[in-house]
């Protein structure tokens, strides 16, 4: 092995570290922010296309025979395409190996898979904005059917949903001027962004209709009580008490003479909840 072929592979692994590392900034960027917004998907589809066309291309011309096992290129066919391929080029060379080395074939090989992994956080990521529109539909559905049936936003803060519109507002006003000042609509071709604030403000609107015209101005008809669950057949004959009574202190005398009157003491040592006033809940 002579100096320069030394020389000759210490480039070619150089090379190799160089331009296979340049992969990762780019899919680091990616992961860290989980979006690929203001990444070409052309430049990446290209990529892909350049890099398989480029593997098909060096595969085939490996030089060395001893670098075969190292591609896994074991399997009969690849072999066999292997050695027509170096048999041509040295008839038609005069003798002259084929110059590929393994490191252009495990750049290419390589550069292929980082590609592909490029592509997958692309569709991956831009397809995590989708699920996250439609969990906003899931998220919201069931808290519009609650105030529905409890005729109530009385537990649901109406300043979450005023807060909520602010920032949809603003988010489209300022898309807006991005393409006014870009004079490119390209702030408006982010269809997860754009879908995920228009299913907000809708469901938005159906709140503040809720609260503000529908059942804002009500308490809730269908909030449980005490009284509610004995019902008011068990309340005939009984006097109504506005207070709490100890269930364990049988020597709270000003809760027991209240109930002197109304109740036996199995009324208020056996079933102490049963005439509890709903008033108090």
């Amino acid at each position: 092995m002579t100096v320069l072929s030394i020389l000759s592979d210490v480039c070619g692994w150089v090379y190799f570290v160089a331009w296979s590392v340049s992969f990762y900034p780019q899919i680091y960027r990616n992961w860290s922010r989980k979006s690929v917004v203001g990444l070409s998907f052309d430049f990446v589809v290209y990529n892909l296309l350049g890099f398989t066309c480029y593997s098909i291309y060096m595969l085939p011309g490996c030089a060395k025979p001893q670098h075969q096992h190292a591609l896994m290129m074991s399997q009969k066919c690849a072999e066999f395409w292997s050695k027509r391929v170096r048999e041509e080029y040295r008839e038609a060379n005069d003798g002259d190996e084929v110059s590929v080395q393994i490191n252009d074939v495990v750049f290419a090989l390589h550069g292929v898979a980082m590609v592909l992994l490029t592509m997958f956080q692309c569709l991956i990521y831009e397809g995590l904005g989708y699920v996250k529109a439609a969990i906003t539909v899931i998220k919201y559905s069931p808290q519009v059917y609650i105030n529905y049936k409890l005729q109530s936003t009385e537990g649901w803060s109406i300043w979450q949903v005023l807060l909520d519109v602010v920032g949809g507002l603003l988010s489209f006003l300022q898309n807006g001027l991005t393409a006014i000042d870009q004079g490119d609509a390209s702030p408006f071709k982010d269809y997860p962004k754009l879908a995920l604030a228009l299913i907000s403000l809708v469901f938005d609107a159906i709140f503040i209709i809720q609260h503000y015209f529908l059942y804002g101005h009500r308490a809730s008809s269908s909030t449980p009580s005490l009284y509610d669950e004995v019902g008011d057949s068990e309340w005939e004959g009984k006097e109504r008490v506005d207070f709490y009574y100890s269930i364990n202190d049988k020597s709270d005398s000003s809760a027991r003479s209240g109930y002197d009157s109304a109740f036996s003491d199995d009324d208020y040592y056996g079933q102490p909840y049963k005439y509890a006033s709903h008033a108090s809940v």
